[in-house]
């Protein structure tokens, strides 16, 4: 019995044997590249969109930033870690629970003056 050896053709060129059978390596690349191209124009949108969004909030930023705050709680005293708030809502009818958030004064060694504080309200008049 003679082996056969295999010629080099095209279907010898595009497969690959592993453990005595051949495992075809050809694929179909105007597929791919039809893929790569949505891929392409599909991230070029996302982009587009990115850059729009960018815009609008630097428009957009001057006043919200002056309306609404952001707190980071450092410390485990307040239930939660961050807290958004209203610069511009008025404080009343306050109930044991609430928190509420304004300016450090006069708290030097411990806060810088003027930076943002959250307080949670435990006690009340009348109480």
């Amino acid at each position: 019995m003679s082996k056969k050896i295999a010629t080099p053709t095209t279907q010898a060129r595009n497969s690959v044997a592993v453990n005595g059978k051949a495992i075809n390596t050809h694929y179909c690349f105007s597929g791919s590249l039809n893929k790569i191209k949505r891929r392409i124009i599909r991230q070029k949108w996302v982009l587009i969109a990115l850059l729009i969004f960018a815009v609008l909030l630097n428009i957009i930023k001057e006043p919200i930033s002056q309306r609404y705050g952001i707190y980071l709680a450092l410390s485990d005293c307040l239930p939660y870690k961050v807290y958004f708030f209203d610069k511009q809502q008025k404080i009343n009818n306050l109930k044991v629970g609430d928190i509420i958030a304004g300016r450090a004064v006069k708290l030097e060694p411990v806060l810088k003056d003027g930076e943002t504080i959250a307080k949670m309200v435990i006690g009340v008049p009348g109480d």
